[in-house]
């Protein structure tokens, strides 16, 4: 039995992208994907004045509409990586992770990655090692796949021998479940329970990035709930 995620690399993902990969084998990084520039492979949310705000790294589209995940270049015509420390300075600075975490950022910031698939599995490497999650890791791109959509997901899962695709809620109004079913692959939906955690607010804001959970110092409680869950 192998249960196999198939997934875009987002930049700093929020728990429930960790979540799915806790009952995974392989992660497989869908890095041949189109690069969705209103997505969230650059970008995602923290805490901010007047609710949440983003955090976004900037990157190359003139001219590049159709280009892969693999191939976005990193714009540095800005000082990016400062802005962004100074923000998650101005914002989490006071609480409870942040000396430890921030460290942590500005380590992977200095790296001074020029395409963002770099920055970004330099993160999701990270937090999985923060949040203690062990999976398997590889490339979409190796496997030199054309097809397209489900097509695409049945086949690499079979690639690897995969029994079970661990899905997002989010895929149902598109995810082809009988294409899987026709090739004895099961297809399981994750039913995520947000946890809660101290923010320092009096409304707990959900969805954000896995930064805000650990710049709350919030790992040494359970994050990631099973409870609830099909397990079958």
């Amino acid at each position: 039995m192998k249960t196999v995620c198939i997934h875009q690399p987002d930049f700093a993902p929020w728990l429930g992208f960790f979540d799915r990969l806790i009952d995974a084998d392989v992660y497989v990084v869908f890095d041949d994907a189109q690069f969705l520039r209103r997505g969230w492979h650059h970008r995602d949310k923290i805490i901010g004045p007047q609710g949440t705000q983003w955090l976004t790294v900037p990157v190359l589209k003139k001219g590049r509409y159709h280009q892969e995940i693999r191939d976005v270049k990193i714009d540095e015509s800005t000082n990016w990586r400062r802005k962004h420390l100074q923000t998650l300075t101005s914002v989490y600075g006071s609480r409870p992770g942040f000396e430890s975490t921030h460290h942590q950022i500005t380590e992977i910031y200095d790296r001074q990655h020029e395409r963002l698939i770099d920055l970004n599995m330099d993160l999701i490497s990270w937090l999985l090692r923060v949040l203690d999650i062990e999976v398997q890791i590889c490339m979409s791109s190796e496997f030199g796949l054309k097809s397209k959509s489900t097509d695409r997901l049945v086949e690499l899962t079979q690639a690897l021998g995969g029994t079970t695709y661990i899905s997002g809620l989010g895929a149902k109004n598109y995810l082809d479940e009988e294409a899987f079913r026709q090739q004895n692959i099961k297809v399981r939906w994750q039913e995520f329970l947000h946890p809660t955690w101290d923010q320092g607010q009096s409304t707990f804001l959900s969805m954000l990035s896995t930064l805000d959970t650990l710049y709350q110092g919030a790992t040494q409680t359970k994050m990631l709930s099973r409870e609830g869950q099909d397990e079958s």
